[in-house]
């Protein structure tokens, strides 16, 4: 088969072997480490079967909002039929009726956000190909953007599901909690197989009815049963090691010790029943680090603490308090490193926190409330203005569809409640074209919630890894249990 290419470009022999996967099984979940080019896979395959096997004449790429100029860029730089690369549609919130009537055939680009509320005009289109890109976010079946595209019922009214003859998911992170986040992609990607969601999250989520007659995951579940599964029939995932490229990256802990004052600030934002609570979670990160008790054992105990923290205090609230306290300790840390690295990249959970590290540094902060337009100028001024030394970056916001290779460190002043974002994060150094070894810092406030965030966090790592790696032992299955009750 010839692979399809502007002559400019060329593929590595594993991106070679993924187009022609995607030709051959016409539905697939692409979910390769980040950095390995899916996008740039999915338009070669895009431009393979135009030209070899039938014209694409209408195309729908679902994003998120953050990566709609991205791909309209990159659709633009690789089609090499001119004929979809002048019929390229962005659809936003304010695309007006009269330009949606224009549309009649090409490929239209649109972000989840939207989609419920455009549906009638997507409906109305017979799409030979259907990429959704970041497809963990129709992770929650109950929200009326996953429905619209693997159907259901929403406001009493029965959605179809978003067909064609080629559906293509990307993710290097599509679960972000439990198998059950794979759910709605893989459904839509092969309905005979993974249709039905009770059946699914029993087998593979450890699915019970609880006394009080509501259902519980209890944790996941023959898990390398459900790899297999995923492996012969609709995913193909590649690491950097399994392609021979070894990223090298040195990640490290770096633990920030707190004054008094700090300390009694932060006693502030706690009651006494969480101070009691706090200290039996110290004595057991104490017990941790002494090999006293084991890492599931710990695990375990803070599942259970975690519960009766929530049930009287919002932990949200306490973490975006910590991150402000925690801020001048981070401006610390980077100004120590400002002469030894040219370029630092620096991403933080709390816009508030973004706000006072751009604020002291005069640096950019890249966070939810920009235009992609102001996004991509703060970018493209970070790589190619050499006094331009850092760059803020909000996790949820530019943990995709970013890439920052102009920088090999990165700093992470506050943590991701979620594990996989952290590392799709870690993935906006750790590119293809990286030449120099990526060093990645965590910042971690001892003894407070930064410390047992953190705890845990590596674990939930590895749940990720075992599903879709299959990197999980049986012996490790009840660890998992654990950590998503």
């Amino acid at each position: 088969m010839n692979i399809v290419i502007p002559d400019k470009y060329k593929l590595k022999d594993y991106q070679i072997d993924d187009v022609k996967f995607i030709v051959k099984r016409q539905k697939v979940l692409l979910s390769h480490e980040m950095g390995l080019g899916k996008t740039i896979i999915t338009i070669a395959s895009i431009n393979t079967i135009n030209k070899n096997i039938k014209p694409l004449t209408n195309i729908l790429i679902v994003v998120p909002k953050i990566l709609l100029s991205k791909w309209e860029k990159t659709l633009q730089d690789w089609l090499v039929d001119d004929e979809l690369k002048n019929n390229i549609y962005v659809i936003t919130s304010n695309s007006s009726n009269k330009y949606l009537n224009i549309i009649k055939h090409g490929i239209i680009i649109i972000n989840y956000d939207i989609l419920y509320k455009k549906r009638e005009f997507l409906y109305q289109f017979d799409f030979d190909m259907i990429v959704l890109d970041e497809c963990q976010y129709i992770k929650n079946r109950k929200l009326s953007s996953t429905k619209t595209i693997i159907g259901g019922i929403v406001n009493k009214q029965r959605l179809k599901m978003l067909n064609a003859k080629y559906k293509i998911a990307l993710s290097g992170t599509p679960i972000k909690q439990t198998p059950s986040d794979l759910w709605p992609v893989l459904k839509w990607l092969d309905k005979k197989q993974f249709g039905n969601w009770y059946s699914f999250a029993k087998r593979y989520c450890g699915l019970e009815q609880t006394k009080y007659g509501y259902l519980k995951e209890t944790g996941p579940q023959n898990i390398d049963e459900l790899y297999k599964k995923l492996v012969n029939t609709v995913m193909i995932r590649r690491t950097r090691k399994s392609v021979g490229i070894m990223s090298n990256k040195i990640v490290n802990t770096i633990y920030l010790t707190p004054n008094a004052k700090t300390m009694q600030q932060y006693n502030k934002l706690l009651n006494d029943k969480y101070v009691n609570i706090e200290n039996e979670i110290k004595e057991a990160i104490d017990k941790l680090n002494d090999n006293k008790i084991t890492t599931d054992e710990f695990v375990l105990f803070f599942n259970s603490k975690r519960k009766e923290l929530i049930k009287f205090k919002d932990l949200s609230t306490i973490k975006k308090k910590l991150g402000i306290l925690k801020a001048p300790y981070i401006i610390k840390y980077i100004n120590d490193k400002l002469n030894e690295f040219k370029k630092i990249v620096v991403f933080v959970y709390h816009v508030d926190v973004g706000n006072i590290l751009s604020s002291f540094f005069g640096c950019d902060f890249i966070h939810g409330g920009l235009t992609p337009k102001q996004k991509d100028n703060m970018i493209n001024n970070f790589k190619s203005n050499e006094d331009i030394q850092i760059l803020v970056c909000n996790i949820q916001v530019a943990n995709m569809g970013i890439d920052l290779d102009i920088s090999n460190y990165l700093i992470f002043g506050e943590l991701d409640w979620r594990a996989m974002d952290l590392e799709q994060a870690e993935s906006r150094i750790i590119r293809l074209t990286q030449t120099k070894q990526p060093i990645i810092d965590y910042l971690i406030l001892q003894n407070t919630l930064d410390e047992y965030i953190g705890t845990v966090i590596v674990n939930k790592r590895e749940l990720f890894k075992s599903v879709i790696d299959n990197t999980m032992n049986i012996e490790e299955y009840d660890i998992a249990n654990d950590l998503f009750d």
